[in-house]
């Protein structure tokens, strides 16, 4: 998951430490991404909403990726 990556592996480091530091991060930022769905969730009395934020942060996600990947080329 780590390996692959340069930015990440610049940051923390391709050995050990880079690679538990990236699953700890995974996992840090999954509880918090469930916890925003469940809270959206709860408080909005449907799955609409937290369905659109994540489809929303996804298309995002992808642009993004597309931009970064336009501009590197």
């Amino acid at each position: 998951m780590t390996s692959e990556n340069v930015g990440f592996t610049r940051l923390f480091g391709g050995g050990v430490f880079g690679m538990i530091a990236g699953v700890v991060l995974a996992v840090v930022a999954t509880g918090i991404a469930g916890f925003i769905f469940t809270w959206l969730r709860k408080r909005s009395g449907s799955l609409i909403a937290p369905i659109a934020l994540h489809w929303s942060l996804n298309g995002v996600g992808a642009l993004a990726a597309a931009m970064v990947w336009h501009l590197s080329t």
